[in-house]
């Protein structure tokens, strides 16, 4: 597989260049994360001075993949590598502590909680274990054995929780009345925005004044440092019939163990039967992704995505053809390209200069083009191939411009916007300012708000009843975070108003009119359940509590801490 290659598609490039776990890399590949013994053996450290073997850490390491599996519905990928070497550490860690503790789950208790986790409510379309092998765990480079033993590990924790976080259960109805009535009392307000674009109509401009305002943010319009390349493009589409008639030769397992070899996929996909295996797969492994599309609908657009993806590797092919003898030349030199493209009958384009957040405007966009483009050195000056989105490229050095001012003229209108936004949200802010005055002292002489506000031709908004649990108040969200809202209209007391809250656009004066009374046959109805919430809550702290102090004593002597010396609690992370 080509070396410079990058995610493509989440779910696709997840099952193509990581369909076995990622923890057999980890700790049975040669990737140098583990430390080494004194005769270079695997040294994978000790927990409670017992040495941890391969089996041990990477049966966690498995399990370690499937949670992340069952809670984002995809298999991890390169990216989440060191975090995810750092979880299996602590299950481990957990794991051991279970069998100290003499935590044992039945193998009658695994089985209930597999038949509860498996069916259309959890897994669509899988109805035995043997489907649930078949459909996900093998796709993701595991065994039925790998699940019994996730959820043995997992149960045993809950235990392990309750046994340690003990202290939870001490919460009285009283103390979680109290939590939830702070947590769900309601409030009525009324707020006023003062908002920036309503004053652009009248802010003048003048040349004196955008001169100084230009001068005066100068740096904001310096161009960042840029570069140009020269570049070769392998188009995908070049090769979409024949990704499509590879598509088509996906009927049983030998044409798909010669499509491996001709694309250099993962051995793992051998395993799998024919095209359709693979498209129930993914859509059980994305059912969420696919969710607004009919059946039918989402299953093309799955056989288009793996046909595209194909396209690309064949285009990868060639470009890694095409750039091997340039990079494995004894100088390298960037006019070679120009030469080799010529020899090949290949057209060699020069790029728009572009730097290395926005990237080549005429180009695909993928972050890999403008960071290969920008490690471009005098004696590294060719790099490839580098997949974008839709094309492969192997590009060369052409030109550097160092950061510089753009003529006035060139950024003249983005400089009259500036100016006229910046003075309008001052002037939006004046006013705001001078209201929240004039509200606090009319409010004192018994003026009602919304009055208040008409007098200063403003318009005072009644917002929806809310409780520092709410979760989204759309009369609000366009202005100012939710958030920072709240921390505002809870500090105020009833009956007054904020002080003037500046914001991005403007600015918010709040009157906060009255708190609303519990409705008791609702706290009634929900305090059990909170009250049950509240412990657990209580409980996961006392857990997490121990577990930072336990943990980086017991996994100091692992390669994790030896690189990686903080080692949080795993419900703290969750």
């Amino acid at each position: 597989m080509l070396g410079t290659f990058r995610k493509h598609s989440t779910w696709l490039w997840g099952i193509i260049i990581a369909a076995t776990a990622v923890s057999l890399v980890w700790w049975t590949g040669n990737t140098g994360t583990r430390d080494s013994g004194p005769r270079g053996e695997a040294d994978y450290g000790t927990i409670g001075g017992k040495k941890i073997t391969a089996e041990e850490i990477n049966a966690a390491a498995r399990e370690v993949r499937l949670q992340y599996f069952l809670s984002r519905r995809e298999w991890p990928d390169s990216a989440a590598q060191k975090q995810m070497e750092v979880e299996a550490y602590k299950r481990l860690f957990l794991i051991k502590k279970q069998e100290q503790l003499g935590i044992h789950i039945s193998d009658q208790d695994v089985a209930r909680i597999a038949a509860l986790n498996l069916g259309p409510s959890k897994e669509p379309g899988v109805s035995s274990m043997e489907l649930f092998e078949k459909q996900v765990l093998i796709p993701g480079g595991l065994k039925v054995t790998d699940y019994e033993r996730f959820l043995r590990h997992s149960l045993g924790e809950q235990q392990l929780m309750a046994a340690l976080g003990v202290s939870g259960e001490l919460v009285t109805t009283r103390d979680a009345r109290a939590i939830y009535e702070r947590e769900n009392q309601e409030i009525s307000a009324q707020a006023v925005f003062f908002s920036a674009s309503n004053y652009l109509a009248s802010i003048s401009v003048t040349p004196a004044a955008l001169s100084e305002f230009y001068s005066n943010q100068i740096v904001r319009y310096r161009l960042p440092e840029r570069v140009q390349v020269s570049y070769v493009e392998f188009k995908a589409t070049n090769h979409w019939a024949e990704a499509g008639a590879d598509m088509a030769r996906m009927t049983n397992q030998i044409a798909i163990l010669e499509l491996v070899q001709k694309y250099g996929l993962h051995p793992s996909l051998a395993n799998l039967p024919n095209l359709d295996a693979l498209v129930d797969s993914q859509y059980k492994s994305k059912t969420n992704f696919y969710a607004e599309m009919t059946l039918e609908k989402a299953k093309e657009t799955i056989k288009s995505e793996i046909q595209h993806m194909f396209a690309l590797m064949a285009a990868g092919k060639l470009a890694n053809a095409f750039a091997d003898p340039l990079l494995s030349a004894e100088q390298v030199k960037a006019e070679a390209l120009a030469k080799l493209a010529q020899e090949k009958n290949l057209t060699v384009k020069i790029s728009a200069p572009f730097d290395i957040t926005a990237g080549p405007a005429e180009l695909d966009k993928s972050e890999n083009f403008a960071k290969a483009a920008f490690r471009l050195r005098d004696e590294e000056p060719i790099a490839g191939p580098i997949m974008g989105t839709d094309a492969v490229f192997v590009i060369a050095k052409n030109k550097t411009i160092p950061s510089e001012n753009p003529p006035y003229d060139s950024v003249k209108d983005r400089v009259e916007s500036d100016f006229k936004l910046a003075q309008a949200t001052q002037t939006a802010r004046m006013t705001g300012a001078m209201f929240a005055q004039s509200a606090t002292n009319g409010l004192a002489q018994g003026k009602a708000f919304s009055a208040l506000a008409a007098e200063a031709k403003a318009k005072a908004i009644l917002l929806p009843a809310f409780s520092l649990s709410s979760r989204k108040l759309e009369e609000v969200e366009d202005h100012i975070s939710l958030q920072q809202f709240m921390q505002v209209a809870f500090a105020t007391p009833v009956g007054e108003v904020s002080q003037f809250i500046p914001t991005m656009g403007g600015g918010m004066v709040l009157y906060v009119k009255d708190k609303l009374p519990l409705d008791e046959k609702k706290v009634a109805s929900e305090l059990p359940e909170f009250l049950t919430m509240l412990r657990q809550a209580r409980q996961r702290e006392a857990f997490e509590q121990w577990f930072n102090h336990e943990a980086p004593q017991a996994l100091s002597d692992t390669p994790v801490v030896r690189r990686q010396p903080e080692i949080n609690s795993p419900a703290a992370a969750n």
